[in-house]
Parts: C-alpha cells; sequence; structure tokens
C-alpha cells in the first residue's frame, strides 16, 4: 500500500517498537523481494510505548487516557514539554512525576522570559553614553553559539529532544545569572539588554519550532545556528532570515525595548482583562492611601495625577464607570482607536503591549513609593504601617494575582530600611500558573510554620528532664555521680579524665539552660 503511493523506495517508515519483528522485517523482505534491490526503505522510526503509571494502558484495565482527557488535566503545551523532555524511541511512563517535571519547566520557561521582559525596562531608562559592557557580553554570546549548535546536534542526532531540553535548560540558568550581574553594575543596559534579547529570541524560536511557543516577533525565525545545513542549504545569514518588517509607526522606538518575550501570543481580551483588573486593584489601593495621613494621601494624588495625565484613566473613580479602558488608552498614546491597531500585523505587540506595560508599572511604583516610605523610618504610627503593609501584600498576591499579573518585589525589607530600592518586576503570566505559585507560597508557609511547631516541642520535651538527672540512667558508661548527678566514674570504676568531665558539664549546663526555659515556658516557679 505504502509503494502505490511512494514507489520502489521511501525516506521514512514509522511506527511502534512492537512492529520491528517481525512485522516490518516481513514487510522489508517482500517489498525487496519484488522491486529486486535492497533499499525500499531508508530509515524507520520505532517510537517507544506509552504506559500509564507503569501499566499497559488498555480498557480491560480501565486506565485508558484520550487527549481529551489528558487536555482536562494538563495544558497543551504541559503535555508537549511532557513529551520533548523524554526520547521519542523510549518507554514513557505517564504519570505525576512525569508532568511534574514538565510543570517544573514550564515554571523555568515563564521565570526567564518574565525577567527578561522586565530587564528591558531597565534597558529603557539606562544612561546612552556607555555602549560596553565588558568581557561578560563576549561570554554570552559564545555561550549562545554553543547553545545553538549543541542543540542542532542534539536534534541531528536522531531527534533527541531530551538532550536538546538540557542544553537549553544550561543556556537559560546562564542568561539568568548574566542578568543579575548586569543589574549589580553602574554600566548601561543597552548592550546587556541587546545580548539577552538575543537569547531570549533564540529559546523563543526553538520552543515555536517544538510547538511550545506561538508566533512572536521574537520567535519568528530559525534557532539553527549559521553554517548548518538544512534539506541541502547551508544557513548563512540567519539575521536576514530572521527579520521581521514592522508598521512604520514603530519605528521611531527601538524594538528591542518593547518586544513581547513570551510563549503565548497576546490577545486583545487577555490584555483587556489584565488591564481592567490592574485598575482595580490600583483603585482599591489607592482608596486605602487617601484614608491614612497626608504623606500617603500626596502619593495617591499625585499617582493618579501622572496616571491621567498620561493614559488618561483616573485610578481614583470606580473600574465600573470606565468605559472601555484599553481603548482609552490607545486613544490617549496612539491617537487611534483599538480597532486600527489589531488590523495591523503585531500590533498588540509593538503598539498596545509597550503602553500596558508602562502603565502597570506606573501602577506598580506607586505601590513601591508606599513601600519605600514605610521602612524609611519616619512611619510611626504601628497600626498605619501594619494596615498599610498588608494592603501592599493583598495587591500584590490577590487583586493582581486575579488579573493575571505577576509583581515581584526586587528589593526586601532590609533592602527598603537601608534606601535600596529597586525598581519592582511586572508582568502578565497565565492565571493558572500565579495559582500554583499562591498555593505552593502557602503550603510552604505552612510547612514552615509546622516545623517551628515540632522544633518548640521538640525543645519542651527536650527540656522536661532536670539536668541531675539526664545521666544518672547511662549506667552502662558511668557508675558513680555526685550529689548534682553528675558522673565522676565510668563503668568500670575509673575516675573520669578532666576533659571528659569538661564536655559533660557543657551538656550539663545546656540541660540546666533547657530545662529552665521549659518551666518559665510552663509558668512553674
Amino acid at each position: 500500500m505504502a509503494s502505490s503511493v511512494f514507489g520502489e523506495s521511501m525516506d521514512i517508515h514509522s511506527g511502534g517498537v512492537d512492529l520491528k519483528f517481525p512485522h516490518h522485517d516481513n514487510e522489508l523482505a517482500q517489498s525487496e523481494a519484488y522491486f529486486n534491490h535492497s533499499h525500499w526503505v531508508n530509515y524507520f522510526l520505532h517510537s517507544g510505548h506509552l504506559t500509564i503509571s507503569g501499566c499497559k494502558m488498555s480498557k480491560s484495565l480501565k486506565n485508558f487516557i484520550t487527549i481529551r482527557d489528558a487536555l482536562q488535566e494538563h495544558s497543551a503545551r504541559r503535555l508537549r514539554l511532557t513529551f520533548l523532555l523524554h526520547s521519542w524511541r523510549d518507554t514513557l511512563d505517564y504519570n505525576q512525576d512525569t508532568v511534574a517535571e514538565a510543570i517544573s519547566y514550564e515554571k523555568i520557561l515563564t521565570d526567564f522570559l518574565y525577567n527578561a521582559t522586565n530587564f528591558h525596562l531597565l534597558s529603557a531608562v539606562a544612561d546612552p553614553i556607555h555602549d560596553g559592557i565588558g568581557s561578560t557580553n563576549t561570554t554570552l554570546s559564545s555561550a549562545m553559539i554553543k547553545a545553538q549548535n549543541d542543540v542542532y546536534d542534539a536534534l541531528c542526532d536522531s531527534f533527541d529532544t531530551r538532550r536538546a531540553m538540557a542544553v537549553l535548560k544550561d543556556f537559560i540558568g546562564l542568561v539568568d545569572q548574566y542578568s543579575l550581574r548586569q543589574t549589580g553594575t553602574d554600566l548601561s543596559f543597552s548592550e546587556a539588554c541587546a545580548q539577552i534579547h538575543a537569547a531570549t529570541c533564540f529559546v523563543l524560536r526553538l520552543l515555536r519550532v517544538f510547538g511550545v511557543a506561538d508566533e512572536t516577533i521574537a520567535s519568528m525565525g530559525t534557532p539553527v545556528p549559521v553554517g548548518a545545513t538544512v534539506a541541502g542549504e547551508v544557513i548563512c545569514d540567519t539575521d536576514k532570515r530572521n527579520s521581521v518588517c514592522l508598521p512604520e509607526e514603530s519605528s521611531s522606538t527601538d524594538q528591542l525595548h518593547r518586544s513581547w518575550l513570551s510563549m503565548d501570543a497576546p490577545t486583545l481580551s487577555r490584555f483587556r482583562f489584565a488591564l481592567e483588573g490592574a485598575l482595580k486593584a490600583a483603585h482599591t489601593f489607592s482608596r486605602t492611601l487617601l484614608a491614612e495621613e497626608n504623606a500617603f494621601q500626596e502619593i495617591a494624588n499625585q499617582s493618579a495625577k501622572a496616571i491621567f495625565s498620561e493614559f488618561g484613566l483616573d485610578i481614583l473613580k470606580p473600574t465600573e464607570n470606565l468605559c472601555d479602558p484599553l481603548n482609552t488608552v490607545i486613544n490617549t498614546k496612539l491617537k487611534k482607536d483599538i480597532n486600527s491597531v489589531i488590523r495591523t500585523r503585531f500590533g498588540l505587540e509593538t503598539e498596545v503591549w509597550p503602553i500596558l506595560f508602562r502603565l502597570l508599572f506606573s501602577i506598580a511604583s506607586m505601590r513601591q513609593t508606599v513601600r519605600a516610605l514605610l521602612f524609611s523610618g519616619s512611619v510611626h504610627d504601628k497600626a498605619c504601617k501594619q494596615r498599610l503593609l498588608t494592603a501592599c501584600d493583598r495587591m500584590r498576591d490577590e487583586d493582581l494575582v486575579r488579573a493575571g499579573i505577576r509583581l515581584q518585589d526586587r528589593a526586601g525589607t532590609s533592602d527598603m530600611m537601608r534606601s535600596v530600592n529597586s525598581a519592582p518586576a511586572i508582568g502578565l503570566v497565565a492565571p493558572e500558573i500565579l495559582a500554583e505559585e499562591i498555593l505552593a507560597k502557602a503550603k510552604r508557609e505552612a510547612e514552615r510554620r509546622e516545623a517551628k511547631t515540632r522544633a518548640t516541642v521538640s525543645r519542651n520535651e527536650a527540656g522536661r528532664q532536670p539536668p541531675w538527672e539526664m545521666f544518672l540512667r547511662e549506667l552502662d558508661k558511668y557508675s558513680r555521680f555526685d550529689d548534682k548527678g553528675m558522673p565522676t566514674h565510668d563503668s568500670s570504676g575509673k575516675e573520669l579524665a578532666k576533659s571528659q568531665l569538661k564536655k559533660l558539664q557543657k551538656l550539663y549546663d545546656a540541660q540546666a539552660k533547657r530545662y529552665a526555659a521549659y518551666l518559665k515556658s510552663t509558668g512553674i516557679t
């Protein structure tokens, strides 16, 4: 049947590993005898089996899972990552552990793209005088060339996606380290941003080839390195192959600083949902500030004034009173309506996203200003401080999360107290991923509290025993004791050395402290 379509030979014949013998051997024998040559098939691809929790998938075992069933529990991206992280020719056992590996890898990708996006924000306000970053710039370029070649070699080696994904993971870790080093220097971010943008594009292009990332400006082009041969053609100029024609309106602004770096193509509904949620969070937060003392009222009023001046939106008004806020922003900034923007290819990326990003950052900056004031030492009202810190946490962990917005404080409490006011990171992340992060954070906090409770119980249990009783039961070690219960002779009746007595005295004193603490905690005198 295959020969009726392909003729007397074919390049690839696929099938399950169980068909190697005798099925495919018989096919070869019959076809090669019929055509009178020995090259009916050039390559066989025998894929491994899929098992479910160690068992063969079958209706009799009631473990039959359809793709539709799997998609009810996991996203298509996570299922694709599950398969990419395993060799196509090995048996894949579909269970919670294999999917957990894919979920972990997806989080690495999400965090990497989130950090890359925020690094571009830093570069947008960089000093243009400094163009050089130093030798680390060459290091990242060399690492990317090596990663491109290693991925290409892996895919040429029997399409080894598992090795390719491992190379990609290591490369992402290196880029993250590079970006952290740059944020800690006084140098310009412009060149570092170019390097990180190129690295991010390589990652997204490979993910698009694998079906994990959508088509965006950053993911367009080939991840194949220069000099590689594809379908008989040598790749000579990747920059030319990867170039994208942008609308004229965006040519005045550096594409590097406003790229949409995500595995998902932007959608109008997602932007609307995020903006409306952000405005609702900003309104709630600003109303909280207006109920406090003058300094915080001033922050709310100044922030609201700045946002209205730039974006045409009043965060002091309830969001229900705002009619299509996204269209209002587009009209204010671009002097056009949203429909004309989305008719332009990549218009959501090149025109809408940069504006939305700056608006989100303005809202995050209002909150950051409040945090800086709270930790400056000038706020002496403890109740006020606690109320506003709670409001800051609620905005980050609840209000923005519901809108699919991740806000991360890059300056901790100790940094703020030392006036190290690092800009917060903000961006769009899938709501289900954010919900998982919140649950994981709550779980870690619960485990920490439980561990603290166990440690307290353990200390109390250890402190129950009076110090004068702790050695009395160790008759296999000691034979005589003084009036405080301290051992004086070993089990053979030999007097203990001074060095040994000194060690035992330390143990005795430590137990005496624990016993005193136990008595204090129980109220016994």
